[in-house]
C-alpha cells in the first residue's frame, strides 16, 4: 500500500522484471508512477543489472517527449524507481477492437513525428531502445493535441559502449513483430537503425491494423483470441525469411508518399532504412500536409 513514501493508486500492469504502479506522493500529492522490481532468483543478476542500468539511463535524460525519472529506491530486497505519470494512454488505443485505425493517417503520422524527436535525442546520447511499440509510446493530451513519450527503457543500452553488457552471445529480446532482422543475428551490438524498423512496424499497424509480416498476428486479434493464436513456424523465421507486405497492399486508401516512406523505414536490411530518427522525421514530414 505504501512504498519510499508515495501511495499507491492501484496497479497499471506488469512488464518481463517490474510491476508498474500508480502512485500518490504522502507529502507533495504528486501523482507518479513508480516502477518495482519483481522477486527474483538469487542467480538472477542480470535482470538487477538491467534494472539498475534502466534507471542510471533515465537519471541523465530531459526531454519533453522522453518519460521523466524523479527518484529511485529500494523496498526491501527489491528496487524500484519513481517515473512521471502520463496520463493519457499509450499508441495502441488507436486500434479498434477490430483493428480498425481511429485517428486520420495525417495525425497518426504526426504522433510518431513527434514521437521521433524524443528517440533522436536518444541515440543522440548514444543509446539504443530496443523495445519500441505502441505501448512503450504514452501520451499526454495538451489542447486536444498529443504529446507522446518514450517509456520502458528496460531493455535499451549504450551502442558505443561494448563492456558490462548482460546480453550473452546468441541471445536477443524484444518484442516479435517489431524486431528487424538485426535483432536476432547481431543484438549485442544493436544501432539505432533498429529503433527506426521499430518505429516504421508502429507506424504501419496504426495506419493499417495489420503486422506488416503475416506470420504475425496483430496485437488486436492477440487481445480478441488469446488461446486460439498459433504461429505456423518459428518467430525467428518470420523475421529472417519472410517478405514484409508492402503497406498500401494493406490499406489501397492510404496516400501512396505515406506507404513509401513507412516500406523504407521496414527495409530488411538496416543499411536501406533511414538511418536516423530525424532522417525518418523529415521524410513522414515532407508526405503530410
Amino acid at each position: 500500500k505504501e512504498i519510499g513514501g508515495y501511495s499507491v493508486i492501484k496497479r497499471l500492469g506488469a512488464g518481463g522484471m517490474g510491476e508498474v504502479f500508480k502512485v500518490r506522493h504522502n507529502l507533495t500529492g504528486r501523482v507518479a508512477a513508480l516502477k518495482l522490481m519483481l522477486p527474483l532468483k538469487k542467480s538472477d543478476n542480470r535482470s538487477l543489472r538491467r534494472f539498475h542500468r534502466e534507471i542510471s539511463m533515465m537519471q541523465v535524460f530531459e526531454h519533453p517527449n522522453l518519460v521523466r525519472l524523479f527518484e529511485a529506491g529500494q523496498e526491501g530486497p527489491a528496487p524500484y524507481f519513481i517515473s512521471e505519470f502520463v496520463p493519457g494512454g499509450d499508441l495502441s488505443q488507436f486500434i479498434s477492437d477490430d483493428g480498425t485505425p481511429t485517428l486520420t493517417p495525417d495525425q497518426t503520422v504526426r504522433c510518431i513525428a513527434d514521437a521521433l524527436v524524443g528517440l533522436e535525442y536518444f541515440h543522440k546520447a548514444t543509446y539504443v531502445h530496443r523495445d519500441l511499440k505502441p505501448e512503450n509510446i504514452l501520451l499526454c493530451r495538451e489542447n486536444a493535441k498529443f504529446q507522446p513519450k518514450v517509456a520502458d527503457f528496460g531493455l535499451a543500452k549504450c551502442y558505443e559502449k561494448h563492456g558490462g553488457t548482460t546480453t550473452r552471445e546468441g541471445e536477443f529480446a524484444g518484442t516479435w513483430m517489431y524486431m528487424p532482422p538485426e535483432q536476432i543475428t547481431d543484438f549485442k551490438y544493436s544501432r539505432p537503425p533498429v529503433d527506426v524498423y521499430a518505429m516504421g512496424v508502429t507506424l504501419y499497424y496504426l495506419l493499417c491494423g495489420c503486422s506488416p509480416l503475416p506470420g504475425f498476428p496483430a496485437p488486436w486479434e492477440v487481445k480478441a483470441r488469446p488461446n486460439q493464436i498459433r504461429l505456423k513456424k518459428e518467430p525467428f523465421k518470420i523475421i529472417l525469411d519472410d517478405q514484409r507486405i508492402p503497406l498500401r497492399q494493406q490499406n489501397v486508401k492510404l496516400p501512396s508518399e505515406i506507404c513509401e516512406v513507412v516500406d523504407k523505414a521496414l527495409s530488411m536490411k538496416a543499411v536501406n532504412r533511414y538511418q536516423t530518427a530525424e532522417e525518418f522525421r523529415q521524410a513522414l514530414l515532407s508526405v503530410i500536409v
